[in-house]
């Protein structure tokens, strides 16, 4: 909120303004560094439509209870520090438990966790 209410920084939200308008018309999200203790994440709602897309080219399907989740590179801490329940969950992949025991360890709804499961894997991990 800072950010529009300050002057002196409302410029350089203005300057961040073409990136956001280029991911959300793209993908439906975007991510944008606001400064070096702030970040913006965002998604559209109606983005499924993109995203199922994306995914579909990517050849990436959604994580289901039974399958067992592997993480083929490293998390960044810049994102696990930007979602509590990604960080609980990626503390319990191991690659020998599935997901629904993954999420059962984690202390996570089973469904959330198959969403950020899947969202993991549309990103490359």
């Amino acid at each position: 909120a800072s950010h529009i209410s300050e002057p002196t920084r409302r410029a350089a939200l203005g300057l961040l303004l073409p990136r956001l308008v280029a991911g959300l018309n793209g993908t439906g999200r975007c991510t944008l560094a606001v400064d070096e203790c702030n970040t913006i994440h965002l998604r559209l709602q109606d983005s499924q439509l993109h995203a199922d897309a994306w995914a579909g080219a990517r050849g990436v399907t959604g994580v289901e209870a039974h399958q067992v989740p592997v993480l083929v590179a490293e998390v960044g801490p810049d994102l696990l520090a930007a979602d509590l329940a990604l960080s609980r969950l990626q503390a319990h992949i191991d690659g020998r438990s599935t997901a629904a025991t993954v999420a059962s360890q984690a202390g996570l709804d089973l469904s959330w966790a198959l969403a950020l499961l899947s969202e993991l894997a549309l990103l490359g991990y």
